[in-house]
């Protein structure tokens, strides 16, 4: 991996919206197997449907790295509306442009988004799927101390018949 310097890590807003629909839509069809979501269906969604994800009005946020108005990554944090399952953050949708991966930009909107959500106080853990097998992002995840607690069988399929598995992994916020 080769470390470039640091680069602002700042909160997403409904204004970055078509910049986060942009870097969303390549990277769904560039990297299928590692997204839940389906590149033609999410292609089909308006930058509008985004601005309302990024408003994060219940407590979630995206957090993201901007060089010249070209998003170049994002994390999103979502938390339930769910009374029992407001002290869990979920984390969705990482996504590192290409030509970006593999410098340390990832793992610096993981620690942002780590940091954030331990400030709020009311987070007591992290959760994330990632698809088994794409080591670079386990990896990622275990140096900021998730751990592996579980692996749900095909829980992808693809168009083409191809299955993958997610392991499931946690982060607790309330230890050190």
């Amino acid at each position: 991996m080769t470390s470039t310097p640091p680069m602002p890590v700042e909160l997403l807003q409904p204004a970055h919206a078509a910049a986060y629909k942009r870097l969303r839509d390549l990277m769904l069809s560039r990297h299928p197997e590692a997204f839940t979501s389906d590149a033609q269906t999410e292609h089909h969604r308006t930058v509008d449907s985004y601005a309302e994800r990024l408003q994060a009005g219940d407590g979630g946020f995206t957090l993201g790295v901007l060089q010249a108005g070209e998003l170049l990554g994002a994390l999103t944090c979502e938390i339930s509306s769910r009374a029992k399952e407001r002290h869990l953050g979920h984390l969705v949708a990482m996504m590192v442009a290409p030509g970006h991966q593999g410098r340390g930009l990832g793992g610096q909107l993981l620690a942002a988004t780590v940091a954030r959500a331990r400030e709020t106080g009311e987070l007591l853990q992290l959760t994330l799927t990632v698809t088994k097998g794409n080591g670079p992002a386990v990896a990622l995840y275990e140096r900021a101390g998730f751990r592996t607690c579980g692996c749900l069988p095909r829980a992808l399929r693809l168009a083409d018949g191809r299955l993958f598995d997610k392991l499931q992994m946690v982060l607790p916020l309330d230890t050190d």
